[in-house]
Order: C-alpha cells, then structure tokens, then sequence
C-alpha cells in the first residue's frame, strides 16, 4: 500500500510460469498490470512504484537447460511505474535498486558488469576482489541522472540527502577507489577514504 493509501499492489504468482504484479488505484479504480514483476515499493511521497521485472519463465528454463554459467543467465530489469500517467519506463540489466526510506522521489540502481565481447578471456577475479559496476541515481520527478563507476555497495540516508557508495576503482586506468559522499540535492561528491579496500555497508 502506497504512503498516501491511494494505491495497492499485488503479485499474482503460477507455480510453472510467468506471475503478474497488480496495481489498483483505490479511488478511481484505475489499474495497470505488469508481467514478471516483483519486489515492488513506492516512493514516500506516493508518485511512483519501482519494481524488478524478471526475465521470462521460459527463458530462464531453456538457460538452466543448457547449464549456463551465472554471468550467462537471463537477468532481471527495472521497472518504474509514474502513478499519475502510468506510464512505465523500463532498464534492462539491473541486479538490485534501492529508494530512501523517508525521501522524496528518489532511486539508485545498480547495473551488471557488461559482457565483454572481445575473443580474449580476462583472467576470472579472486571472490571478493571483483571490480565494482556502474550504479546510477536518479530524480524521479526531474529525470536527471547521475552515474558512478566501479560501485560494489550503496546505501542512501533515511530522507535520501545523501547517498553512500563503496568503489573498488578500476585496473584499466589506474583509479583509485574508496568509500565517497554523494549530496543528492547539492550534487557534490565527497571522498571519505581515498585508499582501495572491501567496504561494506
């Protein structure tokens, strides 16, 4: 149920298939339906759902057949509902998002590392020594975005002024990472430990 009681979700799952989320506005009994979604939250000040869409139920069947390797499988997308127009925006390759618990409209989501299509193999990273992938921000009512590369944990504040990020830094170029500070309402990007190590929030 959202903040402002307006609005209530629902999943409507198959045991051998593909579930539905269910969203019923209660006052005018306006609905929208999503398939394959799950995981879903509103925003605090009720403007919007965020949801994981999950890949077909067939097509994760077919991928476990043919025993792919973790990389290798379907992955899941995001999904956004605007619960004024209804409208939803899509983005594939998410592997997890997270809103502030008392803030306003925002969203941060974290992406999967892209998979390199070169024909030679990099050598597989130690456990727990993997490099970071982009995580984005986002302000849902303005649609401005911020992204910050080689992210491996992230965490907003209650009212989601500030958004904390863990960054493994990159072999390539030779950056540097750490754990910074990003301001969401000012924009500014503090840097708290500028030395690489495993943070986690």
């Amino acid at each position: 149920l959202s903040d402002n009681g307006q609005w209530a979700a629902y999943i409507i799952s198959q045991q051998a298939g593909d579930g539905k989320l269910h969203f019923n506005q209660l006052l005018s009994q306006s609905r929208k339906e999503i398939p394959r979604a799950e995981q879903v939250k509103f925003t605090t000040a009720s403007k919007f759902a965020v949801f994981v869409i999950k890949p077909t139920y067939q097509e994760t069947r077919l991928a476990k057949i043919k025993k792919k390797k973790p990389e290798e499988m379907p992955k899941d997308s995001l999904g956004i509902l605007n619960l004024t127009t209804l409208a939803l925006t899509k983005i594939a390759n998410v592997k997890s998002f997270k809103i502030p618990e008392n803030g306003g409209d925002l969203l941060a989501y974290h992406l999967h590392k892209v998979p390199d299509t070169g024909k030679v193999k990099a050598p597989a990273e130690k456990k727990g020594n993997e490099e970071g992938t982009t995580l984005v921000f986002r302000n849902l009512n303005t649609g401005t975005e911020r992204r910050f590369n080689t992210i491996t944990e992230y965490s907003f504040n209650k009212p989601g002024t500030q958004l904390a990020l863990a960054s493994s830094g990159n072999k390539k170029d030779k950056t540097a990472g750490g754990v910074f500070l990003y301001q969401t309402e000012k924009g500014n990007l503090k840097t708290l430990v500028a030395k690489k190590g495993n943070y986690k929030g």
